[in-house]
């Protein structure tokens, strides 16, 4: 499906971008949707932990710690 799709074109970014943060909550993002809590979780602290700073990333794990019931 298109999320399947999505994870795909992130991949391929991340094989040529591996810091892009933005991509990574993106890709974070699909995963969770797709049921991927555990990856989701650890793609977005890695984001958090490498731009403390990025509202995006930090905004993300909040949510899919609420999702996954861990907030």
């Amino acid at each position: 499906g298109r999320s399947s799709r999505a994870l795909a074109i992130y991949d391929r970014w991340l094989e040529r971008e591996p810091d892009d943060i933005d991509m990574r909550v993106r890709r974070a993002l699909v995963l969770r949707q797709k049921g991927g809590l555990s990856q989701a979780l650890g793609e977005l602290n890695h984001a958090v932990a490498t731009e403390p700073d990025n509202t995006f990333a930090r905004y993300s794990l909040i949510e899919t710690l609420l999702v996954a019931g861990r907030a």
